[in-house]
């Protein structure tokens, strides 16, 4: 599938002239390396009360400004524990995982947040806040998750859509799935599977037999979503956090341009 570069395009392929040739895992190093060289976004971090969940945004401190929203004494309890920095963190502090979904949906609505990254709630419950009617950060396009693979062994970024978000895709959907992934990466290496549970399968196929990091986000709300989870190594936990933070780049540059042609 191959479709015209868009503008402020995210992810590149790496021209290896078609061989497959053994590969390290840099090409998250890549990644990662580009969302530092621009300024940190603001990104509303949901309910960090435990230490995968906080360690994820502190470590990525040079990609995002991390707004940590959750009941702030629990947080400061885990990052003391865990030995983690979070004096440089802003703070939104409330009390249940319910209050932090929509506190950090508002935070976006009111342009206070560039980005949502999932903590230690359940992903339905932050979702459901994300696509309510009218409170929430819902575009004419369905949402959907990316999975970008980094395996060792071939010389591309592989993408897998969907398997997080739509269970059983109708073909609309599938359009919009698919133009997610468009926006985010040029020749592009996509593989588009036919329902959530085969996209699972593969990508943790390729996890465990291949040795490959698989980052994921969340594409088609008014933001990019990261979605990180407590098996993730820090390499792939900050390269989620780096795809949200040049996705949410991209976008701001989307949306000055409308705004400087009204």
């Amino acid at each position: 599938m191959t479709a015209a570069r868009p503008a402020g395009y995210i992810i590149e392929a790496h021209d290896t002239g078609g061989s497959r040739v053994a590969q390290t895992h840099e090409k998250y190093e890549r990644l990662i390396a580009r969302a530092k060289a621009i300024p940190a976004i603001r990104t509303a971090v949901v309910w960090p009360c435990e230490e995968h969940a906080l360690a994820g945004p502190v470590e990525a401190a040079e990609i995002i400004a991390p707004i940590l929203v959750g009941s702030e004494e629990r947080i400061r309890t885990v990052a003391q524990k865990a030995g983690l920095d979070v004096s440089g963190c802003e703070f939104e502090d409330v009390e249940t995982e319910e209050a932090a979904a929509a506190a950090a949906v508002h935070l976006v609505r009111e342009r206070k947040a560039q980005s949502l990254m999932k903590g230690s709630l359940h992903t339905e419950l932050l979702m459901h806040e994300v696509v309510a009617k009218d409170s929430g950060l819902r575009t004419g396009r369905r949402i959907s998750h990316v999975f970008l693979i980094d395996v060792p062994t071939y010389p591309d970024v592989l993408f897998i859509t969907d398997a997080a978000i739509n269970i059983f895709p109708d073909v609309e959907t599938k359009r919009d799935i698919i133009q997610n992934a468009i926006e985010l990466h040029r020749h592009a290496q996509i593989l588009v599977v036919p329902d959530l549970e085969a996209g699972n399968m593969l990508a943790k196929n390729l996890v465990f037999l291949a040795q490959a990091d698989a980052a994921g986000i969340v594409l088609g709300a008014a933001v990019p979503i990261i979605l990180t989870s407590r098996a993730d190594s820090v390499r792939t936990r900050t390269a989620s956090t780096a795809i949200g933070a040049l996705y949410a780049h991209y976008l701001a540059e989307q949306r000055f341009a409308g705004e400087s042609h009204t």
